[in-house]
């Protein structure tokens, strides 16, 4: 651990080196160092009463906090970001530092990176992991190259509980990438992309229920434009694993150059592919079309959430009509699986979606949407046969008008989702539907004094439950002094059947105003008031919160 510091310290202070250094040739006269901090204090009183005896109040009585958060900008090319804190019930420092990073833009064709940083290569090598370790990407004309080096998962032991292993443990994952290719302004590029990763075993106890890994994959990606208005992208990848490094080895059978990848009889390879076409003939309509295939077999450690042994088929149109102010979008897309029949049953998957937004000028407009989930599986057995659909409607229309010296917004907003299980097994206990709808109501006076009302109900019903909520929430605000003075109160009315009506009461007054010297003071009062229907072994309970905050930038 000692050395693993060791080493991210030396990369720190020799890319900062450098970066000053080369910083300071091209601007003398700029400050190589400064700070802007922003100082934080805020207190929290809250007190809650209830009947019933084992009532546990959900917020300490009080709390008390002090902020200092900013940033060290050392040459305008590196921000070191701080934070301390303090309150009544502890003292320390916080975040970010466990993920620190530097990543100084050198020039427009240089950057560095050290610590924790992002690095993406393809969509099928690596790209959702962050990187404990150093990175450097060239950009000179429209050549690139990127490369980095570091860890990608920490070492975790096996945690134990008695004489059962709780969690399995992880070993300390390392990779290695690189990318090079071509990169022209007008969209056409070319990249040839690897990625390696593999599991350290010396930095960990042995672990008895996981086996260590690596990976290695290449990809080459490309997009071009094929005709006026037509654009290709795609990816192809070669994936080649090992499931457990500590097998027999299969070096005499198979080997590659400068033994970047040992196979075992542990070991498995696989492919994958995606293209995209994208037509857009004229300004007013595009349409879209995407495929996958992904290989049961293919691996990326690069990407932890990548699903395999999928076939992906999306086509995406969309349309604007009446001089834009119409417009249209929708997209199907189908996933199948069991691509190589290695499986018992196959799984197929539907999935589409629809949106028009219609903008009348300023005053008017509606929005719509539509989505459809569909899941099947084609299993002989009827007991895990799969099959449902899940729908969703919401239409949102709105109009903007004026009466007088007052402006109106009333806008609304309809949903409806529908789960339908067609399993005869679970059907009764998953069949459920879902309405709601809300409506509100703005209106602004000219001296800036605005009332918003806001009405809402939900009703979910399934075969086993029904429940209704109904909201009103009334809130008036008014601005003193522009820009610096500004308040608002806020009353609210609910209420929850089940079984029996449940009724609930809310009030919140808030406050801000702001300095040109002493910064932002803000103060929140709000009220929580709760009564059960059987408040014989239910009572009612009462909370009230109180929030008072300054902030001041330094």
């Amino acid at each position: 651990m000692k050395q693993r510091f060791a080493d991210i310290f030396i990369i720190y202070c020799g890319i900062i080196a450098i970066s000053v250094a080369l910083h300071a040739q091209d601007s003398p006269s700029t400050s190589l160092f400064t700070v802007k901090a922003q100082s934080i204090i805020t207190s929290e009183i809250y007190t809650s009463s209830s009947q019933d005896t084992l009532w546990t109040p959900r917020l300490p009585p009080f709390v008390g906090r002090a902020i200092i958060r900013g940033t060290a900008d050392i040459a305008s090319i590196i921000t070191i970001p701080f934070e301390l804190y303090y309150s009544n019930r502890n003292f320390g420092t916080n975040q970010p530092f466990n993920q620190f990073g530097i990543n100084p833009r050198l020039s427009d064709w240089l950057t560095l990176h050290a610590g924790y940083f992002s690095h993406t290569i393809s969509d099928f090598t690596f790209g959702d992991l962050r990187v404990l370790g150093g990175g450097i990407e060239l950009h000179p004309g429209k050549l690139h190259f990127s490369a980095a080096y570091g860890i990608i998962r920490d070492a975790r032991t096996e945690q134990k509980r008695d004489t059962i292993i709780t969690f399995p443990g992880e070993y300390k994952r390392l990779m290695i990438s690189a990318k090079l290719g071509y990169d022209h302004k007008n969209g056409n590029y070319i990249f040839l992309n690897l990625m390696k990763s593999w599991d350290d075993t010396m930095t960990a106890n042995p672990l008895t229920q996981v086996s260590p890994m690596d990976n290695l994959v290449a990809s080459l990606n490309t997009g071009f434009s094929i005709t006026k208005g037509l654009v290709f992208k795609g990816e192809g990848a070669i994936s080649a694993t090992n499931a457990n490094t500590a097998a027999p080895s299969l070096d005499n059978q198979f080997r590659l150059p400068f033994n970047i990848f040992k196979p075992t009889v542990s070991s498995f390879i696989d492919a994958a592919a995606k293209i995209s076409l994208q037509y857009n003939p004229a300004s007013f309509w595009t349409i879209q079309t995407d495929a996958q295939w992904i290989g049961p077999g293919f691996v990326t450690q690069g990407f932890m959430q990548l699903p395999n042994d999928v076939l992906d088929i999306t086509i995406s149109p969309t349309l604007q009509l009446f001089q834009k102010t119409l417009s249209l979008r929708g997209s199907i897309g189908i996933r199948t699986n069991n691509l190589r029949n290695n499986r018992q049953s196959a799984t197929q998957r539907i999935i589409s979606t629809a949106n028009i937004a219609w903008n009348y000028e300023q005053w008017l407009g509606i929005d719509g949407s539509y989505s459809n989930y569909g899941i099947s599986s084609r299993h002989d057995n009827d007991t895990l046969r799969l099959q449902n659909v899940v729908q969703n409607i919401v239409i949102s229309p709105r109009i903007m008008f004026y009466t007088g010296d007052s402006y109106h917004l009333l806008n609304l907003i309809f949903s409806v989702q529908d789960v339908n299980d067609n399993n005869l097994i679970t059907q009764r206990l998953t069949n459920s539907a879902a309405v709601s709808a809300a409506l509100t109501h703005t209106l602004t006076l000219s001296n800036s004094l605005n009332f918003t009302t806001s009405l809402m109900n939900t009703d979910v019903k399934n075969n086993q439950l029904h429940i209704t909520v109904t909201n009103l929430t009334e809130t008036i605000g008014y601005t003193f002094i522009e820009n610096v003075f500004d308040a608002s109160v806020m009353t609210g009315i609910g209420s929850i059947k089940t079984v029996d009506n449940e009724l609930q009461l809310l009030a919140r007054i808030t406050g801000n105003y702001l300095t040109k010297t002493v910064g932002t003071f803000s103060l929140m009062l709000s009220l929580n008031s709760y009564d059960y229907t059987s408040a014989s072994y239910n009572p009612a309970f009462r909370e009230l919160l109180c929030n008072f905050q300054w902030v001041m930038n330094l």
